[in-house]
């Protein structure tokens, strides 16, 4: 069975509903990343390399966010990006397909078809991922797919969640989205995106200006001993 990008509507950088769908072109890339993640410095490495040679390409910035489009403009901006920036607030598509980390790619046809989707950590700067976009933008070529599997019911229970730290964020409870994100976590303790958020929400000085990733692994360690019985302290909510 054919893998689909799912028909949702997500949000523009000004919070308009924006069909994710009405985005795609004969051959596209959907590059998902966040705010909150390292790969946000790619968006003016991928603006250069479109500006050089994807005349042929669709990019499409999806942005996984629970902060919303104003935590994300900053980068798209920052980048002089041509390409449209959508932002993803309850990780619909990511739990859709069963993306629990960011950067990821999707090689997508206009019909929503997924013909590729990265295997891991997927980036402007090597040259393999590379030659994978230029294959697909000049000859509709991709790799061999091992396709994410995502749990049906296990995706619906962390978008509720999902959609509930997004409402409580909106209201200005940074602490009850964190909450909120921590039940998804225990339906889906491997989710990235999910853990990586509710860091966010609890320690933003992690995050900016620059992302700590040498805290970010000590982070994990730490909280993967503790889910394990082991434990530690984890950081403090400023």
């Amino acid at each position: 069975m054919a893998l689909v990008l799912p028909e949702v509507y997500l949000l523009d950088l000004d919070g308009g509903d924006v069909s994710l769908h009405s985005q795609l072109g004969p051959r596209s890339l959907v590059f998902m990343w966040g705010s909150w993640c390292r790969c946000r410095e790619e968006l003016p490495r991928w603006q250069h390399f479109l500006s050089h040679e994807g005349h042929n390409l669709h990019f499409i910035s999806l942005a996984v966010d629970v902060s919303g489009p104003e935590a994300v403009r900053p980068f798209h901006e920052a980048a002089h990006a041509t390409f449209p920036t959508l932002v993803d607030t309850t990780a619909q598509v990511a739990c859709a397909l069963g993306v629990k980390t960011v950067p990821t790619a999707l090689l997508v046809d206009r019909e929503g078809t997924i013909h590729w989707v990265s295997p891991g950590h997927f980036s402007v700067d090597n040259p393999e991922d590379l030659e994978v976009v230029r294959a697909w933008m000049t000859h509709g070529h991709t790799p061999l797919m091992d396709a994410p599997l995502a749990d049906p019911l296990r995706a619906e229970l962390v978008c509720t969640r999902m959609r509930w730290a997004r409402e409580l964020h909106t209201r200005g409870d940074r602490a009850g989205a964190a909450e909120e994100l921590e039940h998804a976590l225990r339906v889906d303790p491997d989710n990235l995106i999910v853990r990586s958020q509710i860091w966010l929400l609890r320690c933003p000085e992690r995050f900016h200006p620059h992302v700590d990733t040498a805290w970010q692994e000590e982070q994990l360690a730490r909280e993967r001993s503790q889910e394990t019985g082991a434990g530690s302290e984890g950081c403090a909510v400023p």
